[in-house]
């Protein structure tokens, strides 16, 4: 019996060929076809994939592009299959400009090469809510023991190249808003990965002649060994000598799926995601087009929270998953507001771009924004100082088991104020328990704790005004989730 399917932050994810196989693709397929079906008589889905192995763009026989496709057009769903991998910003972006019932994106996101995936996109192109995950995750569990037989024979299945026509529609959009930017003096460095990313990159080179250094164009199925994950900033050693030997103004690394981002600037130092967004916000608000609400999780640096105050700007924060964000920023939308949505973890977008993160969209943002302030990108984080101090730290301890896991998580469902404060020298004011835990203490430093939903880890985040109390906070969390687990 194959295991149970388990829905995390962003879809579905396990390891190929163990946890990710055959099986599970062509359940989860039928129960978003049996949902779709519900609503229209002949779907149409989009598919995407990155290069891991098993997402094949010719659909050789045991492949998951192969099952994926068969299994929808049994189904009675018509089927457009990108024929080279594409970024998960330009499957969303394809599902609302296509007019298609909701798209499949085949990738594991920044998790290692062994790992596969499989996340599912409204007809808005938004994730998933988690109301709609639970009733595939259920479907196709039962599906699981109980496959449904197939409906047709011929497969409907068209093949479609993506890539150029998001990369066109992204340049238009940011030329159109931002006429004066000469393209040309744009000098900055991509690392692809050996992802998704290279295509849509070259060709906004070739719309624009933006003057870039391309590093790891090549899809390849284990990234050739580099890690996926971008804000693993010392994995980025390439990436900051190409910076600094061609004098760049900025560089920045994807993630597989090119839905996420890191931004280093000129001297190969990397902002973080927040620093990033706190940059973009104050640029829009000098020049007359403030931010109606920034968006952010609970596992986020308050750098936000601290902007957003100073520009009167509201502020939301949400549990981790970048579907949590979809309600605001298609609210955001009707009242043609701008908002910005960002998560620690490199995830970003607006209201006026996709509803799903994008890895392009806040590199060409911050390098125009390089053009019209013409200051260094060193310079513009320097001025975020009038913001305060705000050392935030995320570590990952991994879970000895899955018993473990499922202890932890509980405990963190029922945890109180009063049994968590012995374990912290800090008083605690408030617990927020929407996501884990996260403890908010009476000097407003914070720690928060979340299981992943894809790994037996727990990931543990906290920020202080000073980076010696952030590493002791980090410790007493750990310490406290090790003690949580212990058996008595």
């Amino acid at each position: 019996m194959s295991s149970e399917i388990t829905f995390g932050t962003s879809g579905y994810r396990g390891i190929i060929a163990k946890t990710f196989t055959q099986t599970h693709v062509k359940a989860i397929c039928q129960a978003i076809a049996t949902l779709l079906l519900k609503e229209e008589k002949k779907p149409k889905i989009i598919i995407g994939f990155d290069p891991r192995t098993g997402n094949d763009p010719n659909c050789k026989k045991n492949s998951f592009t192969h099952t994926l496709t068969q299994t929808l057009s049994a189904q009675n769903c018509t089927v457009y299959l990108n024929t080279q991998p594409l970024p998960t910003p330009a499957l969303s972006w394809a599902i609302l400009e296509k007019k298609a019932s909701g798209g499949i994106m085949l990738t594991a996101s920044h998790n290692p090469p062994d790992y596969n995936g499989l996340k599912f996109m409204t007809k808005e192109g938004a994730p998933a809510p988690i109301e709609l995950t639970q009733r595939i995750q259920n479907l196709a569990n039962n599906y699981l023991k109980n496959p449904l037989p197939d409906t047709t024979t011929t497969s409907e299945t068209h093949p479609i190249d993506l890539n150029p026509e998001f990369g066109k529609a992204l340049t238009k959009s940011l030329q159109n808003q931002f006429p004066k930017t000469n393209w040309k003096n744009i000098k900055l460095a991509i690392d692809c990965k050996h992802g998704t990313a290279g295509k849509v990159w070259q060709n906004i080179q070739t719309l624009t002649n933006i003057n870039l250094h391309l590093l790891h164009t090549e899809p390849h199925h284990k990234f050739h060994g580099l890690d996926p994950n971008p804000t693993q900033t010392d994995q980025l050693s390439e990436l900051i000598y190409t910076i600094q030997k061609n004098h760049l103004s900025m560089g920045a690394a994807h993630d597989p799926d090119a839905d996420r981002h890191i931004i280093l600037d000129e001297t190969g130092t990397p902002l973080t995601p927040e620093e990033t967004t706190a940059i973009l916000g104050r640029f829009f608000f000098e020049n007359g087009t403030p931010i109606s609400h920034y968006l952010t999780t609970l596992a986020s640096s308050r750098l936000i929270k601290t902007l957003a105050k100073q520009q009167n700007s509201h502020y939301i924060e949400t549990p981790v998953g970048f579907k949590y964000f979809t309600p605001h920023l298609l609210n955001a939308q009707k009242k043609q507001e701008l908002t910005f949505a960002v998560e620690s973890s490199g995830g970003f977008t607006s209201s006026s771009h996709t509803l799903e993160k994008c890895g392009f969209y806040p590199v060409l943002l911050m390098a125009i924004c390089l053009q019209y302030t013409q200051k260094p990108l060193s310079s513009l984080k320097q001025e975020l100082q009038i913001l305060g101090q705000h050392h935030f730290h995320e570590i990952a301890i991994t879970l000895p088991s899955h018993d473990s896991q499922i202890t932890l998580k509980n405990y963190l469902k029922t945890t109180s104020i009063q049994a968590l404060q012995p374990h912290f020298n800090q008083t605690i004011h408030h617990l927020d328990s929407r996501d884990g835990i996260k403890l908010i203490f009476n000097s407003e430093d914070w720690l928060g704790i979340r299981i992943s939903g894809t790994e037996p880890v727990a990931r543990l985040y906290a920020e202080t005004d000073n980076i010696q109390m952030t590493k002791l906070l980090l410790k007493e969390g750990e310490e406290f989730c090790l003690e949580a687990i212990t058996p008595r």
